[in-house]
């Protein structure tokens, strides 16, 4: 929200693919919903990993199960961004893989600039496929300012 309120404020037109819940939100700032209807997957997930044991096959089936949710979800969405957007093709795709990568998709279908944004912590022990940022065209971070704790320093 902070990112799409910035462009707003400096002029640019913003859309934002959200589902009908947010929509009120994202015109409170003066953007555009363009609503759409994901798989809801998380539930799935969870469920699954919860009833899965501890083996690396039991672990081995719960990822697969998960990837094929998540390419399900991605493929959806994708195909209703194409449908909702249309003719009126944006210039350029902010995007988050956090479940799925129909905004990364659109844009390379598309030809269009994208940009990854990135608003999970980063550390050492993060899967490297999420860390894996050589395929963007460019990658925002967003880090939020904590307040100083006792015994850790910024």
């Amino acid at each position: 929200m902070g990112i799409a309120l910035h462009l707003i404020e400096c002029g640019y037109r913003v859309s934002y693919a959200v589902t009908s819940s947010f929509a009120p939100l994202i015109r409170s700032i003066g953007a555009e919903p363009v609503v759409v209807e994901p798989l809801d997957i998380r539930g799935r997930i969870i469920s699954a990993s919860a009833a899965a044991g501890n083996s690396v096959e039991d672990r081995t089936k719960v990822r697969r199960f998960a990837l094929d949710l998540i390419n399900q979800r991605t493929a959806g969405l994708l195909s209703q961004l194409e449908g909702l957007y249309g003719s009126a093709r944006p210039d350029l795709v902010i995007h988050d893989d956090s479940l799925d990568m129909a905004g990364r998709e659109l844009a390379s279908k598309w030809n269009i600039a994208r940009m990854r944004h990135h608003s999970q912590f980063i550390d050492k022990e993060m899967d490297e496929h999420f860390l894996d940022f050589s395929r963007d065209n460019a990658v925002l971070l967003t880090v939020p300012n904590l307040p100083a704790r006792r015994g850790i320093t910024r």
